[in-house]
């Protein structure tokens, strides 16, 4: 099972979102763990690398298993304590803030459904199951293979 972490970030009501570089929507940072590297350690690293934040985690949003792309994420809340925000980075175009009532129309993948859960506060992590419909999965990994041939061809994120 492929593990990703995401971290929330919300300050003065506003919520830190990156714009993707492959799909150009906007998203919550995360992404991927390494081998031999804890979710909370990969939601740290994916935000500073797609932010130039450094943060610091608070606790658990949630843990999301989507078994249609055999994937669990972990979504943690976290808060800034350094750095500063990077015009661009290999894979984000634009970072911002955004007001929670005022999100971007191209918000994205899961970030939509966690940032609804996210408003909610339950006070523990919430443990779900997200179903998508087949077509959906099937556009999603056709845009993901399209993705990684044209960074295999064109060399992008070696």
């Amino acid at each position: 099972m492929r593990l990703g972490a995401t971290t929330i970030i919300i300050k003065d009501d506003q919520v830190l979102l990156v714009k993707r570089e492959d799909f150009r929507v906007w998203v919550l940072p995360g992404g991927r763990v390494e081998p031999n590297e804890t979710t909370e350690a990969a939601a740290i690293r994916e935000t500073y690398e797609e932010t130039g934040y450094h943060v610091e985690l608070e606790g658990m949003m949630g843990k999301f298993h989507v078994p249609q792309l055999n994937e669990m994420n972990y979504v943690y809340w976290g808060h800034v304590v350094g750095g500063k925000t990077l015009a661009h980075t290999p894979e984000s175009v634009a970072i911002d803030w955004f007001p929670m009532n005022e999100l971007p129309r191209n918000l994205r993948g899961n970030s939509t459904y966690y940032l609804e859960v996210a408003q909610e506060r339950y006070p523990v992590p919430v443990q779900q199951v997200i179903l998508l419909s087949s077509w959906w999965v099937f556009g999603f990994k056709t845009l993901i293979a399209l993705r990684d041939m044209r960074n295999t061809v064109f060399g992008f994120g070696s």
